[in-house]
């Protein structure tokens, strides 16, 4: 079976965790401190340039991982530096990507470049979209403010336009992302230009 170097550093990267736990142990028995322990995960992972592609690996390998119960702990703030990295990975790149204009026409029609979404045929969506902004709204405010049934059929709603809009104007990444807990959002990796 071949090693991917991926999967090799995501090895090296996991015992290296496990290594810096079992120091910090120590270290916790002589003073009784904990506060310092994901600082020294988060230089773990800055000293090995971690990437998403490891990053995902590592985080199976922590989820995966078998510990003691006094460990549990100690794991879950592992997996917490780890996921806040892999989020903060993920800012990063977005915003080093350079953003796409989307052009929203007072008609109602969405476009990239040439690419054109006719959202004005559709107005319980285009009213949906036009609250939308860069920043969460929660559900509820956007079924308020929408004038939508219920949070479902904001959900539903913000799914086909996702759809169409990834397939008329050849979207890589969905228009409007979600995030549990504080709503939806126009992705940044989009310049919503309403005129």
């Amino acid at each position: 079976m071949k090693i991917l170097n991926h999967q090799y550093k995501a090895v090296k990267i996991y015992k290296n965790i496990q290594q810096t736990k079992k120091d910090f142990f120590d270290l916790l028995e002589k003073q009784g401190l904990i506060k310092n322990l994901e600082q020294k995960y988060h230089n773990i992972l800055i000293k090995n340039k971690l990437d998403q592609k490891t990053a995902e690996i590592l985080k199976q390998l922590l989820a995966n991982s078998k510990g003691t119960t006094e460990d549990e702990k100690i794991k879950q703030i592992t997996e917490t530096a780890v996921s806040d990295f892999i989020l903060k990975l993920g800012t990063d790149r977005k915003q080093k990507e350079k953003q796409i204009v989307i052009t929203l026409s007072e008609d109602g029609d969405l476009r990239k470049e040439s690419l054109r979404y006719p959202m004005r045929k559709e107005a319980k969506r285009l009213k949906l979209f036009k609250v939308l902004t860069n920043r969460y709204i929660k559900t509820e405010l956007l079924c308020e403010k929408s004038g939508a049934k219920n949070n479902q059929a904001v959900r539903k709603t913000i799914g086909v336009i996702n759809q169409k809009a990834k397939n008329r104007l050849k979207l890589k990444q969905p228009l409007v992302e979600s995030k549990s807990g504080c709503g939806y959002q126009i992705n940044n990796l989009y310049k919503l230009i309403k005129k």
